[in-house]
C-alpha cells in the first residue's frame, strides 16, 4: 500500500521516514531499509540472498544507503534495469 496515502500515524512511522527507505510493516514490526529489503527477499522465497545481505552487516547497510541517495543516478537506474532481466 502507498505510504502517501496511509494513516502513518497508526504505524508509528513518518512521512519523511517512508520517503526516504523502503518501509515494511509486519505483525507489528516495522522493517527499514536493508532490512525491510531482507525481509522481502525472505518473504518471496530468495532466503539465499536475504542470508547473504544479512551476514555482510554494515555491508548491505551501506549500499542500501548509497542506493537509496543516488536513485535518480544513471548507475542506479541501470542497475535496476539489469535486476529486471
Amino acid at each position: 500500500m502507498p505510504f502517501q496515502s496511509t494513516d502513518l500515524s497508526r504505524y508509528d512511522v513518518t512521512y519523511e521516514r517512508c520517503s526516504k527507505e523502503v518501509i515494511v510493516l509486519s505483525k507489528g514490526t516495522i522493517y527499514g531499509g536493508a532490512n525491510a529489503v531482507m525481509f522481502l527477499l525472505r518473504a518471496r522465497g530468495n532466503r539465499i540472498l536475504a542470508a547473504l545481505l544479512r551476514l555482510s552487516g554494515p555491508v548491505a547497510h551501506f549500499g542500501y544507503r548509497w542506493i537509496a541517495s543516488h536513485r535518480d543516478s544513471i548507475i542506479v537506474k541501470l542497475l535496476s534495469q539489469a535486476l529486471k532481466n
